[in-house]
């Protein structure tokens, strides 16, 4: 008899853990679909339920895509954008909390940039600070509206910007706040710094 309750029980959290994933495919699919819609981007559905929907769009002639992407099992909205100065420098922006400390990143890179709010909040890797401040006059508000959400990372390989951060975006204006970093970043270059 009391395997029979475990049994049940292990069935009912499986289905209502199956449930929440299922809503929340729904509310993001929503979600970007209205978010294409408003911006006049193309909305791509999921074709297969592995996948994640996903906002194609151009903005300053810089191509982005706005999808969700699972990172160790924890669902994040994530922006990427093509580099199109390349080679660009490679960049690491990571919030200060529990995604830095899982990326171990060291003091010794990190880049005091001069401005507070910026350096109270993250980390910067790969910039010199003159670079770096430069940067961050145009980049600086977008950063600011992403500080409410958690492990946020904003990063180059020298070919692609990406930016994640924790969750399913929901706010049409932080999604735009996003955008515009991934594209800023992907349109930045500074040829006269040596890149590493």
């Amino acid at each position: 008899m009391i395997e029979l309750v475990v049994i049940g029980a292990t069935l009912a959290l499986a289905a209502g853990a199956s449930g929440a994933r299922v809503r929340r495919r729904i509310v993001a699919s929503r979600t970007l679909e209205r978010y294409a819609q408003w911006r006049s981007h193309l909305y791509v559905p999921a074709a297969r339920s592995k996948e994640s929907p996903r906002v194609e769009g151009t903005k300053n002639d810089v191509s982005f895509t706005i999808d969700l992407v699972r990172v160790s099992g924890n669902l994040k909205t994530r922006v990427r954008a093509p580099v199109t100065k390349g080679p660009s420098a490679k960049v690491a922006v990571v919030q200060r909390g529990a995604l830095g400390r899982a990326l171990r990143t060291r003091a010794e890179d990190e880049v005091p940039v001069g401005i507070p709010s910026f350096d109270h909040s993250y980390r910067l890797h790969g910039m010199v600070p003159d670079e770096a401040r430069q940067w961050l006059l145009g980049s600086l508000d977008g950063l600011v509206c992403l500080d409410e959400r958690r492990d946020v990372w904003l990063g180059s390989d020298g070919a692609t910007v990406t930016l994640t951060w924790s969750g399913v975006e929901l706010n049409p204006l932080l999604l735009d706040a996003a955008r515009d970093l991934a594209v800023g970043l992907a349109c930045w270059h500074r040829p006269e710094f040596p890149y590493r």
